[in-house]
């Protein structure tokens, strides 16, 4: 299923975090499905504890309303993209465990350029339409084929 959030609240989210980037659609998503997942969890009662720093936590942050400032977004950087979610009043909760394999063959590509450091103009090119074509991927998945629900 493509992601369900309206169009003009993912371009807010994009201009909240500066740019529009695959990490940021990796957030997107999941905080779509913690959305999704547990409807009920008011703003006040939802935490979220981020085990990366990425780019997707500005998308969490500004789509589900936790934040560092009201002690509910909680980051622990264990090197993993996984998201765990749950309701404080009640302890249901969930992980999100990002799947790698869900970029799919442009992932390869991408990194290598991305590792080059310093890129011709052809290349930064590439990597724009490969970043591009990522963020689409990342939209349009099901949400199974990118996560793992723990």
């Amino acid at each position: 299923m493509s992601c369900t959030i309206d169009p003009s609240t993912i371009d807010a989210t994009i201009a909240f975090h500066g740019h529009s980037c695959p990490g940021l659609a990796i957030g997107i998503r999941a905080a779509e499905i913690a959305l999704l997942e547990m409807p009920d969890v008011g703003q006040a009662n939802l935490v979220c504890v981020a085990e990366t720093d990425m780019c997707g936590v500005d998308a969490i942050q500004f789509l589900t309303g936790c934040t560092y400032g009201k002690g509910n977004l909680i980051h622990r950087d264990w090197g993993k993209m996984a998201f765990s979610f749950f309701d404080r009043a009640s302890g249901r909760g969930m992980r999100l465990l990002f799947n790698q394999q869900s970029r799919g063959a442009l992932d390869a590509e991408m990194i290598a350029l991305m590792g080059k450091g310093s890129l011709s103009e052809a290349e930064q090119q590439r990597l724009q339409e490969l970043r591009t074509a990522m963020q689409t991927r990342l939209m349009t998945l099901p949400a199974d084929e990118l996560f793992t629900l723990q």
